[in-house]
């Protein structure tokens, strides 16, 4: 178990590496050459202050097959996932500042998963909730509880001395949380 948990993070990092920057425009015809098994696990996810044509690269990115996504920055108004709802697969809300790993969860993200949880409810077209910056197991059951349901921890499983160990506690705080 250990030796194919060490294979599948190493092949996650190779994959990393080829996305470089999932926030950052790539376009989805060059991330769909990294093969059909992998765009599923990394949607194409458009950083919403830096599109202006934001729908047609939601669009493009779903006619390739790949699964579609808006990121918004903690300081970026939820409207902007509004006017794009029937477009989403995913709507990954940065609870950090992006640059760098480590990063303590900001606690007034908390409030924004729950407004973001109601949106896509009423909207019902079952989009996923990700967050992404400062998941440890101190944070992760907060995320949870006030409705993400899809978790991006970096630190707190690579930095570990065991990952296979810290992602059951990060399972596990999710589960006890509900």
């Amino acid at each position: 178990m250990e030796g194919r948990l060490r294979q599948a993070l190493l092949r996650a990092e190779e994959v990393g590496k080829a996305l470089a920057d999932p926030l950052v425009a790539r376009d989805p015809a060059q991330l769909k050459s990294l093969g059909r098994e992998h765009t599923r696990l990394a949607p194409v996810v458009r950083l919403a202050d830096r599109l202006a044509r934001l729908q047609d690269e939601l669009a493009q990115a779903r006619e390739l097959g790949m699964r579609a996504g808006l990121a918004l920055n903690p300081a970026t108004p939820l409207v902007h996932a509004e006017e794009v709802l029937d477009d989403l697969d995913l709507l990954l809300l940065m609870t950090v500042n992006p640059g760098f790993g480590g990063q303590r969860y900001i606690p007034a993200s908390t409030n924004k998963i729950r407004r973001a949880r109601t949106l896509l409810d009423r909207h019902g077209k079952g989009v996923w909730l990700e967050v992404d910056g400062g998941i440890t197991p101190d944070t992760i059951a907060t995320a949870h509880r006030a409705g993400a349901d899809t978790f991006v921890t970096g630190s707190a499983v690579f930095g570990a001395q065991d990952p296979a160990k810290a992602v059951r506690d990060l399972r596990r705080k999710t589960a006890a949380s509900v």
